[in-house]
């Protein structure tokens, strides 16, 4: 993307350029990298001003105060949001209709109005919509809008990354079915542990994608659910790395619920001592073989096929795993690629 923009610029193709930027902006807010996301939509909305699409414009606008808002900066309030519903202006296309829906609703989420993050998304389909809705339906008081939402999913939707949405929401349902404590469903229990299932299910998924921003937010329901289900230890590794992965992101609003979290299970969390260097430097405790090894289990490699690859016994592959796993602080295979992809 960075290559064509810098070519469509020379050119002066508006445009093509005004959509390159707009397209690098929101991949790079899906990559997690917040800053680079602010930075590609403000020069998309600049640009796209430039020959007047309105459509284009908005969006990138609002993809970028999406972006601010994650980053921490106070979001705007919802009064001042702009005049457009999720029906839209009856001008623009459906797609871009259903982002500019979906930035909204999130924004309204951030600001602590959950029922206009669901009215935002009453026309939105899909299974990243599903998830936003169930997210706020719950925080809503509204657990069975947000359970028939989700049963209106297709069954199996099509795509890894869609499907982890789906699971994503179902762990979020699964653990408000547990937090009923004593006086829930008989399955209370099953109920925890399922929701840490799907929770971490979604997060490996979104790691092997490179999803950081959606990987923390799903390492934050999987550790509050094995935290439920009695799995301690599990759950504070969990939220350690769902919130290290959030910081790394500059998603220090997101961020903050991992560390309340993680306060709750009685670990105090320090901001001042979590930055960049710190992850970078912990990544460069590895051996150049740990570095090795652990690169190859990010790129979805098995330890048979990393010990065929470097000639060496599968037993010495799982020992320097072992070593990666203790120096970073991790405990997954999906975890090594989330952690190689944050620093």
């Amino acid at each position: 993307v960075g290559r064509a923009v810098r070519l469509a610029g020379q050119r002066r193709q508006v445009l093509p350029l005004g959509w390159l930027l707009l397209s690098g902006g929101l991949a790079a807010l899906v990559h997690g990298e917040l800053a680079g996301a602010r930075q590609w939509l403000r020069e998309a909305a600049a640009v796209t001003a430039s020959w007047g699409d309105g459509h284009l414009g908005r969006l990138a606008s609002s993809f970028g105060s999406l972006a601010d808002a994650v980053r921490g900066a106070a979001p705007e309030p919802a009064a001042a949001e702009p005049a457009v519903t999720a029906a839209g202006t009856g001008t623009e296309p459906g797609w871009l209709r259903a982002l500019d829906s979906y930035a909204l609703a999130r924004r309204r989420l951030l600001v602590a109005d959950p029922v206009g993050c669901m009215a935002a998304l009453a026309h939105t389909g899909g299974a990243v919509a599903a998830e936003l809705f169930v997210r706020a339906a719950i925080e809503a008081g509204d657990v069975p809008a947000g359970r028939r939402r989700l049963d209106e999913l297709a069954p199996s939707p099509g795509g890894a990354v869609l499907r982890a949405y789906t699971m994503l929401a179902g762990a979020r349902l699964a653990l408000v079915e547990q937090d009923g404590g004593q006086d829930a469903k008989p399955g209370a229990a099953r109920a925890a542990e399922l929701a840490a299932e799907l929770a971490v299910a979604a997060r490996d998924t979104f790691a092997r994608h490179g999803m950081r921003l959606a990987a923390g937010e799903a390492g934050v329901v999987a550790g509050r659910a094995q935290a439920a289900s009695g799995e301690h230890r599990a759950a504070l590794l969990t939220l350690r790395l769902a919130d290290e992965t959030l910081l790394g992101c500059g998603a220090a609003r997101l961020g903050d619920e991992a560390a309340r979290e993680l306060r709750r299970l009685g670990r105090h969390v320090d901001r001042r001592v979590r930055s960049a260097a710190n992850r970078y430097h912990s990544s460069q405790a590895l051996t150049g073989r740990e570095d090795e090894i652990a690169r190859l289990v990010a790129d979805g490699m098995t330890n048979r096929q990393i010990a065929g690859a470097l000639f060496i016994s599968e037993k010495t592959v799982e020992r320097h795993l072992s070593s990666v796993y203790l120096k970073l602080r991790i405990s997954s295979r999906a975890a090594v690629a989330l952690r190689l992809v944050s620093t």
